[in-house]
């Protein structure tokens, strides 16, 4: 197999077959694309074997991976989608997302100063979020996932805390429900949503705080305070423009009309405009 990756601050390549006795190389790339030291050696290392491959030929279509802990010990999940020669299998197109590229997204998605977003698996095992650790050490230094009512968030603990009270497994949550909750002291709006689509059955949570939300709608009341008012000036200014061009210019063709009417036909009444007031006032005059 051949695959490109970031390797730090880096592009480099990576190949894996027979050339290699089935040991994966990482080498460096430079301007122009071409292979430079090795950055990194997997040894025993067949793409054949390995889960997103498998995946993606058992289910002969596109799908994500379930989540899993990588040879480099990073955990990660890979969208797989198998290739056909001639409507034959003939291998295995992969894209990889380390979880912390998702937590550098997640923390940059931040809409309010204080709100805090999690994506959780449905056995509680968080995927990524805001100030949170998605990864604890074992004392013999293996790695484990990090769930919800461990973790060291104190807002995400306390919303594992609240849905398990509201549900009795995470299985349950479907669609999307908004619940105003107390998180860590603190009065939350907490949204609750499930993502399921190509393999991925997720949790989303976003948890803003309640003085958060009143500032945008302070915020929001002054912007319509102010467009309120805008209108308003535009309102009369619009009146008097109306006035000036069409009440008063009526005002005086109605006086010219009862002075008619009372048998004076000495005085005349002209207006210089050729819109309807004006064809009025040269038929009276």
């Amino acid at each position: 197999g051949v695959a490109r990756e970031i390797f730090g601050s880096e592009y480099g390549m990576g190949i894996s077959g027979k050339d290699s006795n089935y040991n994966y190389h990482l080498r460096a790339l430079d301007a122009r694309d071409q292979q430079r030291e090795v950055l990194w050696t997997l040894n025993n290392y067949d793409s054949r074997t390995t889960s997103w491959y498998t995946t993606a030929k058992m289910a002969n279509k596109p799908l994500w991976t379930p989540i899993y802990l990588w040879p480099n010990d990073e955990f990660g999940l890979d969208f797989v989608s198998p290739v056909k020669k001639n409507d034959k299998f003939a291998g295995v197109l992969d894209v990889s997302i380390r979880l912390n590229t998702l937590q550098v997204f997640i923390e940059n998605s931040k809409h309010y100063p204080n709100s805090q977003i999690f994506l959780l698996e449905k056995d509680g095992s968080i995927i990524a979020g805001t100030d949170v650790e998605i990864v604890a050490l074992h004392s013999n230094d293996s790695r484990r996932r990090v769930v919800a009512a461990e973790s060291n968030n104190l807002v995400l603990r306390d919303i594992a805390t609240f849905l398990t009270s509201k549900y009795s497994s995470l299985s349950e949550i479907k669609g999307s429900s908004t619940y105003y909750v107390l998180l860590d002291n603190r009065k939350y709006t907490l949204i609750v949503d499930n993502y399921n689509n190509l393999g991925i059955d997720w949790i989303i949570l976003k948890a803003v705080l309640d003085n958060d939300l009143m500032g945008e709608i302070i915020k929001n009341t002054r912007m319509e305070i102010v467009i309120m008012l805008l209108v308003l000036v535009l309102s009369i200014a619009s009146a008097l423009v109306l006035s000036n061009y069409i009440t008063i210019p009526l005002s005086k063709l109605v006086n010219y009309s009862e002075s008619l009417a009372r048998g004076n036909l000495k005085t005349r009444f002209d207006l210089d405009r050729t819109d309807e007031v004006g064809v009025l006032a040269q038929k009276l005059g």
